[in-house]
């Protein structure tokens, strides 16, 4: 809150006479935003995610500034306070797979703090398995054609596993060979 005040002194030229004085607060405007969203929407407990708030106001021309508080499955993460949090910091045992996150983002001007804004929903995946990667066949020549086989795919989030190949020798990935047979 700032206090602007005048005094007016009249005078004749010979004396003063006796001064009038008015005076008004200024008080600081509220400001605002309109979002907030979370990057990325689907990540790893070890993932770091950056929430980006959007829209600033402030009548005031104040620069942005902003209080965060991370959430998941509508828990506030203690400590979770800066525009960047990395699940597996807060608990090094990790979040369960499909546990939602967000983050509440409150504007703040220096003085006052605006409405918060409940960013984008984000979600913490785990990274399906396989096993049971086998070549056969276990003994081979220039001219055997070596096939990859797999046991079980496995994803606790329960989304479908897709698998892709890629063929290598010697620790030197080859190009082009991406199937399941190699040549």
């Amino acid at each position: 809150l700032e206090t602007w005040a005048v005094e007016v002194t009249p005078t004749d030229g010979l004396c003063s006479g006796t001064p009038g004085a008015a005076a008004v607060a200024i008080g600081n405007s509220i400001p605002s935003i309109t979002s907030a969203s979370i990057s990325p929407a689907v990540g790893l407990n070890t993932d770091t995610y950056t929430v980006t708030p959007t829209g600033w106001t402030d009548l005031d021309g104040d620069p942005e500034g902003y209080q965060y508080q991370w959430y998941v499955d509508g828990s506030p993460v203690a400590g979770a306070t800066a525009s960047t949090w990395t699940p597996i910091i807060s608990n090094p045992a990790g979040y369960p797979a499909g546990s939602s996150i967000w983050c509440e983002v409150t504007p703040w001007d220096g003085q006052s703090t605006g409405l918060p804004v409940n960013s984008s929903l984000a979600a913490i995946n785990t990274p399906p398995g396989v096993a049971g990667v086998l070549i056969s066949p276990s003994t081979a020549y220039e001219d055997t054609v070596l096939t990859a086989s797999y046991g079980l795919t496995n994803d606790v989030d329960g989304q479908t596993v897709t698998l892709s190949w890629q063929w290598s020798l010697n620790g030197n990935l080859i190009v082009g060979a991406t199937s399941t047979s190699l040549d």
